[in-house]
């Protein structure tokens, strides 16, 4: 069984407070490969920037393993 590598809980991703996504919820788990599609401006390089932390998500939390990433040091 693989661990749990990075999962978000109600994440709301977007610009200036405003979201564009809300509610994700999805697992990684160690190993895998996950594949983003979608039209222009709905959200793809927005939500890689809020799951690497170069941008804060509008709401909900981002965890690397058990661990919030807005607790992690940069």
């Amino acid at each position: 069984m693989s661990k749990i590598a990075l999962h978000t809980h109600n994440l709301s991703i977007g610009h200036k407070g405003k979201a564009v996504v809300e509610n994700v919820n999805l697992e990684a788990k160690q190993g895998e490969f996950i594949c983003l599609t979608g039209r222009n401006g709905t959200g793809k390089s927005t939500l890689l920037k809020t799951l690497s932390g170069l941008i804060e998500p509008v709401s909900g939390d981002v965890f690397i393993g058990n661990v919030k990433l807005t607790d992690l040091s940069s």
